[in-house]
């Protein structure tokens, strides 16, 4: 799972932001995700199987207001996922 946060330095977290989040999969393919912030300002994408993945906030939009995602703490992050638990059900 991937963790997006959005914050404003005056008031603190922002709530109702959608944040747009690109994420390349294993297989070089790049697809395009969104989520809203909840009250304390995180948005949370999930991930899929096993592999490496890159995530990068585009953009991060709430009407009004303007934000810039690239001059946060970290607008990208790389997660290799090293497993996945699965359930195998006998017939």
């Amino acid at each position: 799972m991937v963790v997006a946060s959005s914050e404003d330095d005056a008031v603190g977290p922002v709530a109702s932001a959608t944040v747009f989040l690109d994420t390349t999969l294993p297989d070089g393919k790049t697809v395009s995700s969104t989520a809203i912030t909840s009250n304390a300002g995180v948005a949370s994408f999930a991930i899929g199987s096993t592999g490496a993945y890159t995530s990068t906030v585009a953009e991060i939009w709430k009407p009004g207001s303007t934000c810039d995602a690239s001059i946060g703490a970290e607008s990208s992050v790389s997660v290799t996922v090293p497993w996945q638990f699965v359930t195998v059900t006998r017939l």
